[in-house]
């Protein structure tokens, strides 16, 4: 196999720092394959926003800070798939079994070249436009933290032991189903089992396999009822002034 011949490959063990000649092999498959296949949702999702910040931050002093125009562009891509292989479904449009990844691209002012930032992997049959607006959503939650500061202004009177959702989570949650236009509650019976709305919404466990009761499993969210009790509680905040940050007496 090809990473057994570079395990033992003197220019590869150069390339990370090991003696060419006399150094140990590098690692085999099985452990990269261990290695590859041990992070989870959370610290993927920490590792695309890390690329982000990377490539945001190259081109920033590329442009020496003088972008005047950002353009964010959001594009899905088939990629043909072969065996049986999860998510990877017959996709009618293109022809062929596939994924259909979501890829973010940046431009900059009038450039033409665009920039890969960012990339959702996809089931084949995903909606087009499914995971384009979380990604946007979740970049400005992380820049403007607008969630926590929403969060603040209400009163959490829940019994901590018995909570699944913050109330930061529960905000998030209804924000973003409202900007990506599921307006009502009666949308939520069928959110929480949505990861593309539990991702931008920061649940460690977007599938919701770990959820406490057996009947609320594989749904990372919360449901109409919960939600309705957050639109219908008392603001206890009512008279703060809202500064640049959050909320304060």
């Amino acid at each position: 196999m090809p990473t057994t011949r570079l395990a033992s490959d003197p220019g590869h063990k150069l390339l990370v720092g090991r003696d060419p000649v006399e150094g140990a092999d590098l690692a085999s498959q099985p452990t990269l394959s261990r290695f590859e296949n041990a992070p989870d949702r959370q610290q993927m999702a920490r590792l695309a926003e890390a690329l982000a910040d990377v490539v945001i931050e190259r081109h920033r002093r590329r442009l020496q800070g003088r972008a005047r125009r950002i353009t964010i562009d959001l594009e899905p891509t088939d990629d043909p798939t072969h065996g049986a292989r999860q998510l990877a479904l017959f996709n009618g449009h293109y022809d062929t079994w596939c994924y259909l990844p979501l890829l973010g691209l940046l431009s900059f002012n009038d450039e033409l070249e665009q920039y890969p930032f960012t990339a959702v992997l996809r089931s084949g049959k995903a909606v087009t436009w499914q995971g384009a607006g979380g990604l946007v959503l979740r970049e400005v939650e992380k820049r403007t933290g607008i969630s926590g500061r929403f969060a603040v202004c209400f009163r959490d009177s829940r019994k901590p032991e018995q909570v699944e959702h913050t109330v930061k989570e529960l905000v998030a949650q209804r924000v973003y189903a409202l900007a990506l236009g599921d307006e009502g509650l009666n949308d939520h019976e069928q959110l929480p089992a949505e990861p593309w709305l539990a991702v931008p919404a920061e649940k460690a466990d977007p599938r919701g396999e770990s959820r406490a009761r057996a009947r609320d499993r594989g749904k990372a969210l919360a449901g109409k009822s919960t939600l309705n009790r957050l639109d219908c509680a008392d603001l206890h905040l009512t008279r703060r002034l809202v500064d640049d940050r959050l909320c304060v007496a």
